[in-house]
């Protein structure tokens, strides 16, 4: 993952957690699948971006804390209340 191409690098915490975003994302999809779905993300537009964000958040707000808490396992016995 990148930033884009009209604004300055990340750096710091920022450029830190787009690695570590695509670490986890390149184990759960495999490489194949990460490519994809980077190349599909390239072909958006603007408008197009801000809507694919809005969507998620949207998606990730109807779920419960536990599920959307990446520091945790997926298993409800670590519900965060």
């Amino acid at each position: 993952m990148t930033s884009a191409s009209t604004g300055a690098p990340p750096f710091g915490a920022d450029a830190d957690r787009l690695r570590q975003s695509a670490a986890l994302l390149r184990q759960h999809l495999a490489d194949a699948g990460f490519r994809s779905r980077v190349e599909d993300g390239e072909r958006m537009d603007g408008n197009r971006v801000i809507q694919f964000a809005l969507e998620a958040i949207g998606r990730a707000a109807a779920r419960p804390l536990w599920f959307s808490r990446p520091d945790r396992d997926l298993d409800p016995e670590h519900r965060v209340t």
